[in-house]
């Protein structure tokens, strides 16, 4: 594990020496863990997202809980020292280098690295949420049966262990800009996607759902964990090759 967890004194590594971070509401559910394979610092060259190291497209993410107590991702840019700056995904460059990003996380002042999708129209980016086992590391049926409908695409674990995050040529994905879909009322009959046919797909666990984005005014996690991933019957998704992207 990381050291951006709790410590002793119940403060986050990744909050220390922040003035201005957001005070945590009393009580709720304790903060995420933070492991080292989730915040996406080990990419290079030869990685499968390789190619994304040299565009100006990256930012910082943190866990920070809103009044509710739900923890959520807030996107930041990068900053020299200390706190990363405030960002809007709905702004064109905003991003900074891959480098930038990862000295960030490894510093301690950001969970992990992220991409923003405004004004880039070439890739699809989906989340598979709520398909994987954590004990197992098996993904689930519904989830097996879109990835491998999509086939040419690159996949990797999301932070929380429990979904996937895909990416692929727009040309390879079909898309309608930011769409989510809730799997259990499309098996139900009740969406207009085609997933319930593919596969033989009958089930699916409670808050299981993709998300497609496409140049679309958001900011999504890269983990760069693709060897975790297992597929059902126990095989390890081969490496895919970065003619995919």
């Amino acid at each position: 594990m990381s050291e951006h967890t709790r410590d002793g004194t119940g403060v986050h590594a990744s909050d220390k020496g922040v003035k201005d971070a957001p005070q945590e509401p009393q009580g709720g559910p304790p903060r995420p863990l933070v492991e080292e394979w989730t915040q996406g610092t080990n990419l290079t060259p030869e990685h499968p997202l390789g190619r994304l190291m040299g565009q100006e497209r990256w930012c910082v993410w943190r866990w920070v809980r809103k009044g509710s107590g739900k923890w959520t991702k807030k996107p930041e840019r990068p900053a020299p020292e200390g706190q990363g700056w405030g960002l809007a995904t709905n702004k064109p460059g905003e991003g900074r280098s891959y480098e930038a990003a990862r000295a960030a996380v490894l510093r301690g002042d950001a969970d992990g690295v992220g991409w923003l999708l405004l004004g880039e129209p070439e890739l699809v980016w989906l989340d598979l949420d709520k398909c994987r086992d954590v004990k197992t590391g098996v993904l689930d049926p519904w989830a097996t049966a879109v990835l491998q409908r999509i086939g040419k695409c690159y996949m990797e674990l999301t932070p929380s262990g429990t979904g996937v995050r895909a990416v692929g040529k727009a040309e390879d994905i079909p898309h309608e800009g930011q769409t989510r879909v809730d799997i259990r009322r499309v098996l139900a009959g009740a969406g207009p996607y085609q997933i319930a046919e593919w596969g033989g797909v009958r089930e699916a666990r409670e808050g299981a759902a993709i998300e497609v984005f496409h140049n679309c005014a958001r900011f999504v996690t890269v983990t760069g964990a693709w060897s975790q991933l297992t597929m059902p019957g126990g095989t390890r998704r081969p490496t895919p090759g970065k003619a995919g992207l």
